[in-house]
């Protein structure tokens, strides 16, 4: 069975078809400067407090004005192009939210592009009505960098699981 480090080790290779979809050519990607580990640390720690403080506004900072955010990477009503997208996405999707912890894993960097898995708590009465409305989010996001500081393109690949659920031991460490 391939584990999911050899699948995320994997990801690193260029997608097909990417080109074009938003406006940076696969060599435009390889040729700008490599993205340190530290940078990706430090988008992921803005997004976090973004998320956390559920801040529209600092969350579209830290992508590129014509950005693509797939939520749901492949469906086109999950997939936001643009700043006033992604904020209008961010501001409905973290509205029925809170109490949220964000987590993140060791980011695996390979030239443009980080992949960093993301455990968040929180409460969301719409989708758990029950006792305390906690929800437990894991998510891996695939960053493709256009700066130190900004992403032209994320992908987020994710399971919901109802209930509050602690990483398990060694969870985000490095490989």
């Amino acid at each position: 069975m391939i584990s999911r480090r050899t699948i995320l080790s994997l990801s690193t290779m260029a997608p097909i078809g990417i080109a074009g979809l938003h406006g940076v050519s696969h060599a435009e990607a390889r040729d700008h400067d490599t993205v340190t580990r530290a940078d990706a640390v430090r988008w992921i720690e803005a997004y976090a407090r973004a998320w956390e403080t559920k801040d529209a506004d600092a969350a579209v900072r830290l992508f590129t004005e014509g950005a693509v955010y797939s939520a749901i990477p492949g469906v086109a009503d999950q997939t936001f192009i643009g700043r006033d997208a992604i904020h209008n996405y961010w501001s409905s999707i973290t509205a029925g939210q809170s109490n949220i912890v964000v987590r993140h894993g060791a980011p695996i960097v390979h030239g443009s592009r980080a992949m960093v898995e993301l455990w968040v708590t929180m409460q969301i009465p719409a989708l758990n009505p029950d006792g305390d409305h906690f929800v437990t989010l894991l998510e891996t996001n695939v960053l493709y960098f256009a700066s130190h500081h900004h992403v032209d393109r994320n992908l987020e690949y994710w399971n919901l699981l109802m209930g509050f659920i602690e990483p398990p031991p060694g969870w985000g460490e490095e490989a």
